[in-house]
């Protein structure tokens, strides 16, 4: 579909093409018109919908909006976030909140039930994390914003 290899990396994988050389000549327009995505959100396994809505709208003000037994939409800082039942296992979610202050953004996890597994690490001069696991043992990355 436009993308097409031009060499062989050292590994024996091919190598992509530059970008500007995606777009062929050969497609119509209708062929490189991609998926016409109307909503990104992040999905979240929970095993216990009520306790964990009940952690979101604590721990991170998230608003309802809309809840069912099998699926709560939640937004927080203007990003849709859907609670799922799922009864496997807790992941890593990938899931990052910029805070304002850590501590008390990690006393807030606390106060909701959640567990702060690392409370302040300094990644990087001047990324300072926290990691933090939901009531459903999600893990969570709380990161400290730039004041």
């Amino acid at each position: 579909m436009g993308r097409e290899s031009h060499g062989t990396s050292a590994r024996g994988r091919s190598d992509p093409l530059p970008f500007s050389c995606w777009k062929s000549s050969t497609h119509s327009s209708q062929d490189q018109a991609g998926v016409d995505v109307t909503e990104t959100f992040f999905t979240i396994g929970v095993q216990d919908m009520d306790r964990a809505t009940a952690f979101y709208v604590a721990a991170f003000n998230a608003s309802v909006s809309f809840a069912s037994a099998m699926w709560t939409s939640l937004v927080i800082a203007g990003v849709r976030i859907a609670l799922v039942l799922d009864a496997r296992r807790a992941i890593r979610s990938g899931l990052h909140f910029s805070v304002r202050e850590l501590s008390a953004a990690c006393a807030d996890v606390e106060r909701a039930h959640g567990v702060v597994v690392t409370a302040r690490i300094e990644v990087t001069v001047g990324v300072v994390i926290a990691e933090v696991r939901d009531t459903e043992g999600n893990a969570l990355t709380l990161t400290e914003s730039a004041r």
